[in-house]
């Protein structure tokens, strides 16, 4: 049907992977703790002039890749965040993932466009 519910296929041989960005992590431990799936490897890198580095420490080529960002943190800045999202992922693309979901349960951004009242 049209726009109706689609079976998740995960590739063969390749079990999901979840990532979780700093802030992140007890909420992943929480649910991957009801699940047979791995934490994803990763690690994160702040240079002293600002720059950030992440780099996947691990195969996620043809896996099912899952990447929660869930600001428990609210210390590091909203920019900064989303820009450490945006490098997880594109170094994810470059690890040739099958599928790369992003879970966001709160987006900071979303509010800005309504007006006050």
């Amino acid at each position: 049907t049209i726009g109706g519910p689609q079976a998740l296929r995960i590739p063969l041989g390749h079990p999901p992977v979840v990532f979780s960005l700093p802030g992140s992590s007890d909420l992943v431990t929480k649910a991957l703790a009801h699940l047979t799936w791995k934490p994803g490897a990763v690690k994160y890198k702040t240079f002293d002039n600002g720059e950030i580095s992440v780099k996947v420490d691990q195969s996620v080529a043809n896996h099912d890749v899952f990447v929660v960002y869930a600001r428990d943190d609210c210390e590091s800045e909203v920019n900064f965040s989303m820009l450490r999202l945006m490098m997880l992922i594109d170094a994810l693309r470059g690890e040739a993932a099958y599928r790369i979901t992003v879970i966001l349960p709160s987006l900071e951004y979303a509010r800005q466009d309504r007006r006050g009242g």
